[in-house]
């Protein structure tokens, strides 16, 4: 079995057990009343979660088992495509169980794994859709630019943040190369693709005056719970995955920009660098930018890897693992629903989305009967 495989499966299996624990996420009632009105579009996204949401909600209705279960899938395939990178940027097994694992601990992939939501299935895409583009590259597989596009299709159908993914990774070819792939007529058609699947969405917000331009001017402008400065996107990219292992994408990113076995991929360093850019010029959330964290991790995995056996070998794989192990607990406590409703204090310090309080009760993390969405979304409307 695939070291990756092996580790995606583990972590699913932990996130479906887990996933009863807890009320509803407010976002989560929203897609399940969204899913109750499905539409090609709605002001802030489109119609994929709300669609999931709905088909889920027809197999087991007010089932939060059920209601999570495709996120905690989707986050299994993340952390499948992390290992598969890495073997794509030059690692081998080690290299592909090392960035399965930093993946798998890594703070918003957790947190993505336990709530159904927009950001899951977008970090999921970003993902694919730059394993894909690594593979195309390195095999010469024309076809699997046509599959990129696809992938990137669907996931204009969720929100738009893959437009800004694709607009970053021409930008970072532009910049750095390979150039040819401008001329190349499968990667045009691969946009053809995703742009004929994007139409439903576009066409919606055409005739309803394009709202999604007012809820991103009210992001922007700090209007949700989890808007930051513009100064903080970049620090809190250490976050995201946990400090711990901040160092392995880091080296990743180092290692795009400076290794010559990467020269045929450093447009992934410069995409990076140009979405950064860009996000903190139009106030973007700072987890714009995770969907390229399972790339970084993949190719400071190798990075790492290549570190392992030198000098004092058995030390440094001892610190590899215990730092893995500690960035599990860290980042584990605060995105699972593992602690107790009265020791959540800390958690809601680094995780806001948890105090979602409902007449003094953490909505996220009711302990209470379950309740029908219906009858939870009117106490709960003003969260939308």
């Amino acid at each position: 079995m695939s070291p990756s495989l092996g580790v995606g499966l583990f972590l699913t299996a932990v996130l479906v057990a887990l996933s009863g624990r807890y009320g509803p996420h407010r976002d989560e009632l929203y897609f399940v009343q969204a899913g109750e009105n499905l539409s090609w579009a709605y002001p802030d996204q489109g119609v994929l979660t709300p669609l999931v949401a709905r088909a889920m909600e027809e197999i087991a209705p007010s089932s939060l088992v059920a209601l999570r279960l495709p996120a905690a899938l989707a986050v299994g395939a993340i952390v499948l495509l992390a290992g598969l990178l890495a073997r794509e940027l030059g690692g081998g097994r080690r290299a592909e169980l090392i960035a399965a694992a930093c993946t798998a601990t890594g703070v918003i992939f957790l947190q993505a794994g336990h709530t159904l939501g927009t950001t899951t299935f977008d970090l999921l895409v970003w993902t694919a859709v730059t394993w894909l583009a690594v593979r195309a590259l390195r095999t010469g597989r024309e076809g699997l630019w046509l599959v990129a596009g696809l992938v990137l299709g669907v996931g204009l159908l969720n929100k738009p943040l893959p437009a800004f993914l694709a607009a970053g990774l021409l930008a970072g070819v532009a910049i750095a190369g390979p150039r040819h792939l401008l001329r190349n007529p499968w990667v045009w058609a691969g946009a053809g693709v995703a742009v004929v699947l994007w139409l439903p969405w576009l066409i919606w917000q055409a005739d309803h005056g394009w709202p999604q331009l007012e809820v991103s001017a009210a992001i922007a402008g700090g209007g949700s719970t989890s808007s930051q400065p513009r100064w903080a996107l970049l620090p809190f990219q250490a976050l995201l995955v946990g400090p711990v292992l901040a160092p392995v994408w880091i080296a990743g990113l180092v290692r795009l920009f400076g290794d010559p076995e990467l020269r045929a991929y450093r447009f992934l360093g410069w995409t990076w660098v140009v979405l950064a850019v860009l996000f903190m010029a139009t106030g973007g959330k700072p987890y714009y930018l995770a969907g390229l964290l399972a790339l970084l991790l993949a190719a400071g995995a190798v990075a790492v890897d290549r570190r392992l056996d030198r000098g004092r070998a058995r030390a440094r794989r001892l610190a590899l693992a215990g730092a893995v192990a500690a960035s599990a607990g860290i980042c584990g406590a605060i995105g699972l629903p593992l602690l107790a409703v009265d020791r959540l204090g800390p958690v809601i310090a680094a995780n806001p989305d948890v105090d979602n309080e409902e007449n003094g009760t953490p909505v996220w993390s009711c302990t209470g009967p379950r309740e029908p969405w219906a009858e939870l979304w009117p106490r709960l409307r003003r969260y939308g």
